[in-house]
């Protein structure tokens, strides 16, 4: 499989559809394209990432977790809690034929412990506490480190 250009990979998460109403208290602030894609494509540059297993927390509309299915993730696990993100990243999945990326209803909060050590790369864009729950982000990095497969 032949690495998407930055450029080329902006433009297909261009496509994204994104939130209508982001709703307040669950701190939804959709990431743009361009960072999107940055990120990824960086990541993507590592030896271990084509195949490997992603999580991405809080996924919103999907655009992180989608963007690593584009760069060579072997599978993708999006989480998310709100119902109506969860019907736009379904709809952002099948607009891009991904097979291997699958969505999870569940408060990051409650991840059971049959995920922890599960994945070789975790992706997030949290709520950080501005408008809802205060230190929301750190409940995330915790889960994050939690999920995240590490040799010992």
């Amino acid at each position: 499989m032949e690495k998407l250009k930055l450029r080329q990979l902006v433009e297909y998460l261009e496509d994204i559809e994104t939130f209508e109403e982001p709703k307040e208290h669950y701190e939804q602030y959709q990431t743009t394209p361009q960072i999107a894609a940055e990120m990824l494509h960086y990541i993507s540059d590592r030896e271990d990432f084509y195949g490997s297993h992603v999580i991405d927390l809080g996924c919103g509309t999907g655009i992180l977790g989608i963007a690593a299915a584009l760069c060579g993730a072997g599978f993708v696990t999006l989480v998310e809690i709100d119902e109506d993100a969860i019907e736009i990243a379904k709809r952002n999945i099948e607009h891009f034929e991904l097979t291997n990326v699958n969505i999870i209803h569940m408060d990051v909060n409650t991840i059971p412990e049959s995920f922890y050590g599960r994945f070789d790369y975790v992706l997030t864009n949290p709520p950080f506490g501005i408008r809802s729950e205060k230190s929301a982000d750190v409940a995330f990095l915790k889960v994050a480190i939690n999920v995240y497969h590490i040799f010992l």
